[in-house]
């Protein structure tokens, strides 16, 4: 499961939109357009919003959807983005624009070629001539418009590439209005927007999309807590690419949806890790064959098992892009989780009784190997400072060191990384040599780090495209705000610090690499943003966690290393129950039944319980779920053992089980689950079930007398 950030909304800061309309410019395409504005026919065209602004390198599309203008390398637009007519001087790469809208759009040596709505444009590097539809039109570009390739690596655009790597750049806003787009500026966040007709081609993009809680989307598959589905596990091995693995899919994609496979148009891509793309997708797979065998799903799981292991690097990690690796992409990353949730993964595999198959079929030594070299990895790449272990960076070159990722991930040590390489640590290995030292250096290095004295707020802000804005609070803040953190325990960690005069300072990068370190992300009483990170970066990358390693220093950090075994492991208890009922007294299972979601601590089980409309779910932190099993929970301080059907449910009420009878506890007054022992009152009837640690624990007894003295019959009933 993702570690969710926690945003804490404590204000309201309302701005209106400035948009400015700015009307179409017929000269840019001097009427040889066959697309004529007014006669478009809506069933077979779609509008997408698009957003360009200077000051960062992504677009924006659809509800505000941020995407890479180049999805290897930081790259910015440039020019005015107020200049919105045809002969505007706004320039910058528009190929994942296209990609994104279901354009075809190529690069042929010098000459660009755009097809789209039954036009063609054609433009080529360094020239001021175009063809639109076979005429050429001279002169066609100003002299700040002519199409260039940059070479990113020399032109400043980002100074931390170490290649050469080649960027083409268009003139927005001729390329848009050429076809037919509507084009506007939005004054309070600086951006070039345009309305883009697009006509439905076999490239366009038709896939569905559904917002959270109303269906399952891509997101969902990505956080791990979709629930399981046929139609959905059919989508997603429809969906997988030949060597194994997934493309990234927009987050908001309906998962359920009819022929996902046809409906992504020019958005099927190389197989990536971004964001726990891959991974997501296997373990989804996975849940879906603990509950029911089927043959193609669980080829498709072997199958990117195996592109998973063949893509291993040889010192142990694994890149963001294996398929292409290009730019940082080519880096060993524990961004989004995904080397430990490979390695996650790949123990689900080892130890699962239900994927038996897939793992002899692949190989057990091979999986073995594959997370021995990952734990490998692990241990020899945490950081050392003055002979101190310390945490891990999110990024690695192939040789081990600290690597450049965007230009806003420079090379520095990870509070998110170490956080969560920690908890994957103690929930896979006892609290052994190495292990021990790196997981003990590691929480030490976390506490030594965290910023005490103030918290991350999300403030609400209609006039921002995102939606909200972040500042960075003192414990009370007077004015506007005048929040009080007193309740919540005060203290945050940055994501990431660097090592300066024999301390480590948080670190704070901005996008434009001419602003690579920055105080702060942003101050409530700032009088100006001079040394503020922008607003475009801070609104959508975290640079904040409140809550990131409370739970891991204070509660399961001891109690690895007090029970000397990793966190989840399952021992039989040998509890000291309480004195005995007498048979008068004792509990009705009558009463009503009102559930909401929680959380377990963190001894011995910890994980997280969910509920739909079947009953509840408990998926550990490990990803799995108990199923068919037995198993010792901790909820609120009280240990019981609860049972999972086969659907991975929480049994309540009469259970038989290997020959026996049990009672779990059916009412929701926080023990709901609870194996009964002792003696218990359900429907009228006196019961009495084994308090004896002796393997069949919580069994109805029956024709026989309990050990303080009472016979109970062939029904276990108390015979009065």
């Amino acid at each position: 499961m993702k570690k969710m950030h926690k945003l804490v909304m404590a204000g309201t800061m309302i701005a209106a939109v400035s948009l400015t309309v700015v009307g179409y410019t017929a000269a840019a395409a001097k009427g040889t357009a066959s697309v004529v504005r007014g006669q478009y026919d809506f069933s077979d065209m779609t509008v997408r919003r698009v957003w360009f602004n200077t000051l960062d390198p992504v677009f924006m599309i659809d509800d505000y959807d941020r995407v890479w203008l180049d999805s290897s390398s930081n790259v910015l637009a440039e020019g005015n983005y107020e200049e919105t007519g045809s002969d505007g001087s706004l320039m910058a790469p528009m190929a994942e624009m296209f990609r994104q809208l279901g354009v075809d759009y190529r690069e042929d040596g010098s000459k660009i070629t755009i097809i789209m709505n039954g036009d063609t444009l054609v433009m080529e590097i360094g020239k001021k001539d175009v063809t639109l539809n076979g005429i050429k039109i001279s002169n066609a570009l100003s002299d700040s418009q002519v199409p260039k390739r940059v070479n990113a690596k020399d032109n400043g655009l980002n100074p931390y590439l170490t290649e050469d790597y080649y960027v083409t750049y268009l003139p927005v806003a001729y390329v848009l209005h050429t076809f037919q787009a509507d084009i506007y500026t939005d004054g309070n966040v600086k951006s070039f927007y345009a309305a883009v007709p697009i006509f439905k081609t076999e490239l366009t993009p038709d896939l569905a999309t559904v917002p959270d809680d109303y269906g399952v989307n891509y997101r969902s598959i990505l956080k791990g807590d979709a629930e399981v589905s046929d139609e959905i596990a059919e989508n997603i091995t429809s969906t997988q690419n030949a060597d194994g693995g997934f493309g990234l899919l927009p987050e908001a994609a309906d998962m359920a949806q009819e022929n996902l496979q046809g409906r992504r148009g020019s958005l099927i891509s190389e197989s990536t890790l971004e964001k726990g793309a891959t991974i997501a997708e296997l373990n989804y797979l996975a849940d879906c064959l603990e509950e029911t065998q089927d043959a193609a799903w669980e080829s498709a799981l072997i199958k990117g098992i195996r592109f998973l292991l063949e893509n291993q690097s040889a010192a142990g990690g694994w890149q963001m892009n294996p398929s292409n690796p290009k730019g940082f992409r080519a880096n060993l990353v524990f961004t989004d989780q995904i080397t430990t949730d490979v390695l996650r993964l790949l123990r689900r595999v080892d130890s699962s009784s239900t994927l038996t198959t897939v793992k002899s079929t692949i190989g057990a030594d091979k999986i073995t190997q594959a997370i021995k070299a990952g734990d490998d990895f692990i241990i020899n790449s945490q950081l050392v400072y003055d002979g101190k272990k310390t945490g891990w960076a999110s990024q690695y070159s192939e040789d081990g060191k600290p690597a450049m990722g965007r230009t806003y991930e420079r090379e520095s040590v990870s509070a998110f990384a170490t956080a969560d390489i920690a908890e994957y640590l103690m929930y896979s290995c006892d609290p052994e040599d190495t292990i021990k030292e790196a997981v003990s250096s590691a929480v030490e290095w976390l506490e030594e780090v965290k910023i005490e004295d103030k918290e991350a707020v999300y403030i609400s802000d209609l006039s921002m495209q995102n939606g909200f804005d972040v500042f960075l609070l003192d414990g009370t803040e007077p004015g506007i705000l005048d929040t009080s953190f007193a309740d919540d325990g005060l203290g945050t960690w940055a994501s990431n610090y660097i090592y300066k005069s024999g301390t480590f300072k948080p670190l704070y990068s901005d996008v434009d690499p001419k602003r690579p370190e920055q105080p702060k992300v942003n101050d409530w009483n700032a009088s100006s943003s001079d040394n503020l990170i922008w607003y475009a970066t801070r609104s959508t990358i975290t640079y904040y966690d409140n809550d990131l390693a409370d739970v891991l220093i204070e509660e399961e950090y001891p109690t690895w290393i007090e029970t000397g075994k990793a966190l989840g492991t399952v021992d039989k208890p040998d509890p000291d129950p309480d004195s005995k009922p007498d048979p008068d007294h004792g509990s009705s299972d009558t009463g009503s039944s009102s559930s909401s979601s929680y959380t377990t601590a963190a001894d011995p089980n910890s994980g997280t319980w969910t509920q739909d409309e079947t009953g509840w779910r408990f998926t550990l932190k490990n990803g799995t779920q108990p199923k068919a099993q037995w198993i010792y929970l901790d909820w609120n301080g009280t240990k019981s053992w609860y049972y999972f059907s086969e659907e991975g449910y929480m049994i309540t009420g009469w259970l038989e089980h290997e020959g026996n009878r049990y009672y779990l506890h059916p009412i929701s007054d926080g023990t709901m689950g609870h194996m009964y022992v002792g003696w218990h009152f359900i429907d009228g009837k006196w019961y009495y079930f084994n308090e004896q640690s002796d393997g069949t624990m919580g069994r109805l007894l029956i024709n026989t007398t309990t050990p303080d003295g009472y016979a109970v019959g062939a029904d276990g009933t108390w015979i009065q």
